[in-house]
């Protein structure tokens, strides 16, 4: 379990802190749990009506899906 932790934090915080930072992390752990289980959110949606609904381009979320 604590490998499995570790990998996910890994994969969320990869990358340099920078202005935006908090954005792409955030972006990462919403593709994420979408991944791992649609129903955490409201309706299930779709990765693109999810990410219409924060107002990016659903590749954004897609890439961080993948």
């Amino acid at each position: 379990m604590d490998r499995a932790i570790g990998v996910i934090f890994r994969f969320l915080c990869r990358g340099e802190i920078a202005p935006g930072f908090d954005r792409v992390v955030g972006r990462k752990f919403l593709a994420l749990a979408w991944v791992i289980d649609p129903s955490l959110f409201e309706d299930s949606p779709s990765l693109a009506k999810m990410a219409r609904k924060l107002k990016v381009a659903p590749k954004t979320l897609q890439n961080r899906s993948a």
